[in-house]
């Protein structure tokens, strides 16, 4: 598969930590009760915004539930208003526009819900920290796991019958901060105290067997399971643990019967039961793919939701596409997919996930059609249909924003093969735009040279377009930019030396967490060695690459980060967080992760991921760097 992927005046309000441009009415809001939030605009990272949305992530139940505002301008400012559960505990909330977030410099907005004499609910603690450790990751809101921790315990202490509502989280919470067999110890007597709850759930219970298979409990875990089986015999396990043994069948004409019983025994409910119905569908037509016996593979995805079925013929067009095999089934698969996927973008089949907003939503579903259409382009352009396959890409790189670096190139070959006038004026706008590949300016060198017969005027022209993309680089970048303190550490590094982030003030910092198992991660160094190698004489810039979650025993991990750097002979200072503690304080949760810290120990930017280009990566780490210095 082709697509790879390794979260007013406040000085009078509850929390100090908000900004001059947001407020909150009332001060003190009552489950039940509306909720007016304003949010000044012309300020903050959303400036420039042509729409922004309100996310709110309320608890209430037991449950989140995502919220997208109606918004309307008042006097300069942004009015959105919603209404509280009648049991809401907390609610949390960021304000957004595509990628751009503002989240309160990284620590999220929040409303805190009052009892009926104006008091805090004792719940408020615990709920925040619920809501950081659920939503927060995908918003870039993060807390070291201790104060969350932390957090929880205050609730516990203030309402201790709040105590197992939270348990399943609080444990999960423990397990990052407490390791070894303390930490274990306290953690197995919380689950089960978690499992002796009368009003404990399936769900409860299914969390606590999965944390005591983390704990190698597997008595304990294995006990619960027959227990939760005994209590819900048609609930949530023992429906995953038949399509557990589906999905282990290996006679698929047998398992498609299976499937049909299933589906007698355990209608679908709702949208998650249906996806499971859906995978299981999807395994027999892959099987079917496999053998090429495209009318059993088309009889099968036939049984498949549209958005399924979408995704299904996608991927099995780029295969056959990719392994130039039976590309007549591959054209057709890959129209099919992208005209699936296009009726979706505009007329979903499916409900909205909860944990989406609208907007985010539709967003989703642009990406999953560019994604298609990105596949259905690459099945054209293997059967010489350049002029069709250009038509489709364009659309890919004008929904993607021209941000995949493979995607804009195959773009440029469909419209060079088709000898479209567009050739040259794309090239142009992705260079304006610094979306062009080294591969893409060498082809506009050639294609300047041959239309304007100067290979002189060239480097002037390309001088004035990276000139253009810088500009824009910087604005977009600069409206990102945070100013939180960076958590302070001492690491060793693979020579043994000590390396303190405080002996480095005054110094701009370049923090990439990486393991040795992330692909994504090492795919990334080429780009760092080239942004390290950038500065290697400024002294005033330092790179530290901090090996983290690692999956082998802690003697092993800095031999093996040892050996792979070595293997690749980069030159990097690598630092061995061997008890992922330092991984934790700064809130990473994913990697690569890379962080740029100013010379006063703020954290200036966050990067998340790898989108595939080393000079792309160097250039962007290097206004980063830039737009740090003092």
């Amino acid at each position: 598969m082709k697509k790879l992927v390794c979260f007013f005046l406040l000085c009078c309000f509850v929390s100090p930590l908000f900004s001059q441009q947001i407020a909150v009415k009332p001060l003190k809001p009552k489950a039940g009760e509306k909720v007016l939030i304003e949010y000044e605009l012309g300020k903050g990272p959303l400036a420039d915004a042509p729409e922004i949305d309100i996310i709110v992530y309320e608890y209430a139940d037991k449950n989140i539930e995502v919220k997208s505002l109606n918004l309307r301008a008042v006097d300069g400012k942004l009015v959105g208003e919603f209404q509280l559960a009648p049991t809401a505990l907390a609610a949390f909330f960021v304000f957004s526009h595509d990628e751009t977030i503002d989240n309160n410099a990284g620590q999220g907005y929040f409303i805190d819900v009052y009892d009926a004499a104006g008091n805090l609910l004792p719940e408020n603690k615990a709920t925040r920290a619920l809501l950081i450790r659920t939503v927060g990751p995908n918003l870039e809101v993060s807390v070291p796991a201790d104060k969350l921790m932390g957090m929880f315990e205050e609730t516990f202490k203030a309402k201790p019958a709040a105590r197992a509502s939270y348990l399943s989280a609080y444990v999960s919470t423990l397990m990052r901060v407490k390791r070894g067999d303390a930490g274990k110890q306290e953690g197995i007597a919380l689950l089960d105290e978690l499992v002796a709850a009368p009003d404990a759930t399936e769900k409860d219970l299914s969390n606590a067997i999965r944390t005591y298979e983390l704990y190698r409990e597997t008595e304990k875990a294995n006990n619960l399971k027959t227990l939760v089986k005994q209590k819900f015999p048609k609930g949530l396990l023992v429906q995953q643990e038949r399509r557990t043994a589906i999905s282990a069948m290996t006679d698929f004409e047998a398992r498609e019967k299976a499937i049909a019983e299933y589906l007698s025994q355990y209608p679908p409910q709702s949208d998650v039961d249906r996806s499971a119905v859906n995978n299981l569908y999807t395994a027999v037509a892959e099987y079917y793919a496999d053998k090429k016996q495209w009318d059993k593979y088309q009889e099968i995805a036939a049984r498949l939701s549209p958005a399924s079925r979408a995704s299904l013929h996608n991927n099995v067009s780029w295969e056959l596409a990719e392994k130039n095999e039976d590309l007549g089934w591959a054209e057709m698969f890959g129209r099919e997919a992208a005209i699936l996927a296009q009726t979706e973008m505009y007329a979903p089949s499916e409900s909205k996930p909860t944990m989406l907003t609208p907007m985010q939503w539709a967003r989703q579903r642009r990406i999953t059609f560019a994604q298609n259409a990105d596949t259905y382009a690459f099945a054209l352009g293997k059967v010489n249909k350049w002029q069709e396959a250009a038509k489709y890409q364009q659309q890919v790189v004008e929904i993607t924003e021209a941000g995949n670096a493979e995607m804009n190139e195959r773009y440029i070959e469909y419209l060079s093969k088709a000898q479209s006038a567009l050739l040259r004026p794309e090239l142009e706008r992705l260079l304006a735009l610094g979306k062009a590949t080294p591969k893409l300016r060498e082809q506009f060198k050639a294609l300047y040279a041959a239309e304007d017969k100067s290979e002189k005027g060239v480097a002037a022209y390309l001088a004035q377009l990276d000139a253009s993309a810088k500009v824009l680089r910087r604005q977009e970048l600069a409206a990102k930019m945070t100013n939180t303190p960076a958590p302070v550490f001492a690491l060793k590094n693979l020579k043994g030396e000590e390396v303190k982030l405080e002996n480095l003030k005054g110094k701009v910092v370049v923090i990439d967490f990486w393991a040795t198992w992330c692909g994504p991660c090492k795919a990334s160094f080429p780009g760092m060695q080239l942004a390290q190698e950038h500065f290697k004489n400024d002294p005033n810039v330092v790179f530290l690459f901090v090996d983290t979650w690692e999956r082998v025993a802690t003697e092993e991990k800095a031999k093996i980060a040892g050996e792979f750097i070595e293997s690749k002979k980069y030159p990097f200072n690598v630092l061995m967080d061997l008890d992922d503690k330092v991984v934790m304080s700064y809130g990473v949760s994913g990697i690569p992760t890379k962080f740029i810290v100013d010379g006063q120990g703020k954290i200036r930017f966050k990067s998340v991921g790898y989108a595939g280009s080393p000079e792309a990566l160097m250039e962007e780490l290097s206004e980063m760097i830039e737009l740090a210095k003092p």
